[in-house]
Protein backbone atom coordinates (compact mmCIF):
# COMPACT_ATOMS: atom_id res chain seq x y z
CA UNK A 1 0.00 0.00 0.00
CA UNK A 2 1.39 3.36 -0.99
CA UNK A 3 2.00 5.86 1.73
CA UNK A 4 -1.07 8.02 2.29
CA UNK A 5 -3.33 5.86 0.12
CA UNK A 6 -5.78 5.24 2.97
CA UNK A 7 -6.15 8.97 3.55
CA UNK A 8 -6.65 9.60 -0.17
CA UNK A 9 -9.25 6.84 -0.40
CA UNK A 10 -11.15 8.27 2.56
CA UNK A 11 -10.94 11.74 1.04
CA UNK A 12 -12.42 10.36 -2.21
CA UNK A 13 -15.20 8.72 -0.19
CA UNK A 14 -16.06 12.06 1.42
CA UNK A 15 -15.96 13.75 -1.98
CA UNK A 16 -18.33 11.19 -3.50
CA UNK A 17 -20.67 11.36 -0.52
CA UNK A 18 -20.82 15.14 -0.70
CA UNK A 19 -21.63 14.94 -4.42
CA UNK A 20 -24.44 12.39 -3.94
CA UNK A 21 -27.23 14.21 -2.18
CA UNK A 22 -29.42 11.12 -1.90
CA UNK A 23 -26.62 8.79 -0.86
CA UNK A 24 -24.74 5.96 -2.47
CA UNK A 25 -24.86 2.21 -1.86
CA UNK A 26 -21.78 0.64 -0.31
CA UNK A 27 -21.30 -1.70 -3.28
CA UNK A 28 -21.58 1.20 -5.73
CA UNK A 29 -19.07 3.20 -3.71
CA UNK A 30 -16.67 0.24 -3.68
CA UNK A 31 -17.11 -0.27 -7.42
CA UNK A 32 -16.44 3.39 -8.25
CA UNK A 33 -13.30 3.46 -6.13
CA UNK A 34 -12.24 -0.05 -7.22
CA UNK A 35 -11.86 -1.41 -3.68
CA UNK A 36 -13.49 -4.29 -1.86
CA UNK A 37 -16.71 -3.35 0.01
CA UNK A 38 -15.08 -4.50 3.25
CA UNK A 39 -12.33 -1.91 2.79
CA UNK A 40 -14.91 0.82 2.17
CA UNK A 41 -16.92 -0.30 5.22
CA UNK A 42 -13.78 -0.01 7.39
CA UNK A 43 -13.04 3.43 5.93
CA UNK A 44 -16.57 4.56 6.76
CA UNK A 45 -16.05 3.38 10.35
CA UNK A 46 -12.78 5.35 10.52
CA UNK A 47 -14.50 8.48 9.18
CA UNK A 48 -17.28 8.13 11.77
CA UNK A 49 -14.66 7.65 14.48
CA UNK A 50 -13.02 10.86 13.31
CA UNK A 51 -16.28 12.74 13.84
CA UNK A 52 -18.01 12.62 10.47
CA UNK A 53 -21.69 11.85 10.95
CA UNK A 54 -22.92 9.49 8.22
CA UNK A 55 -26.58 8.69 7.70
CA UNK A 56 -27.69 5.27 6.52
CA UNK A 57 -30.98 4.71 4.76
CA UNK A 58 -32.37 1.29 3.77
CA UNK A 59 -34.66 0.99 0.75
CA UNK A 60 -37.47 -1.31 1.94
CA UNK A 61 -38.07 -2.73 -1.54
CA UNK A 62 -34.48 -3.63 -2.44
CA UNK A 63 -33.00 -3.71 1.09
CA UNK A 64 -30.02 -1.75 -0.25
CA UNK A 65 -28.46 0.55 2.33
CA UNK A 66 -27.33 3.93 1.10
CA UNK A 67 -24.81 6.05 2.97
CA UNK A 68 -24.94 9.83 2.84
CA UNK A 69 -23.76 12.95 4.57
CA UNK A 70 -26.45 14.97 6.36
CA UNK A 71 -28.07 17.61 4.14
CA UNK A 72 -27.36 20.42 6.60
CA UNK A 73 -23.67 19.55 7.00
CA UNK A 74 -21.43 22.54 6.56
CA UNK A 75 -17.83 21.42 6.37
CA UNK A 76 -15.30 23.89 7.70
CA UNK A 77 -12.46 24.90 5.37
CA UNK A 78 -9.46 22.63 5.73
CA UNK A 79 -6.19 24.53 5.49
CA UNK A 80 -3.20 22.69 4.07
Amino acid sequence: MARGSQFLRQWKILTLLSARRYGIALEELASELEYHPRTIRRDLEVLEGAGFYLERERDPATRVVKVKLPANLKAPPIPF
